[in-house]
């Protein structure tokens, strides 16, 4: 499941006062939605659950170099929607 932040970024009054207050907000729904996971995946799986997240969190990372139209086409190259 792709969520796609940006356009709360283009919006004309952004819903976050800084930049440090947008990023506190998309860590803590990274976690929560982590917490929500584990919760449901046995306790000998968590440590495959994290390296997964981990390399989520990487590539998620390393789209932060490409442009709008290039991640638009990585979305539908893997077919996140």
């Amino acid at each position: 499941m792709k969520l796609d932040l940006s356009s709360l970024l283009k919006k004309k009054e952004p819903p976050f006062k800084s930049l440090d207050e947008a990023k506190e907000y998309v860590a803590k729904y990274t976690l929560n939605f982590i917490n929500i996971e584990l919760e449901g995946t046995p306790k000998d799986q968590w440590g495959k659950t994290l390296e997964t997240w981990t390399k989520i969190c990487e590539f998620a990372k390393s789209l932060i170099k490409v442009s709008e139209n290039q991640r638009r086409e990585i979305y539908r190259r893997y077919n996140f929607d």
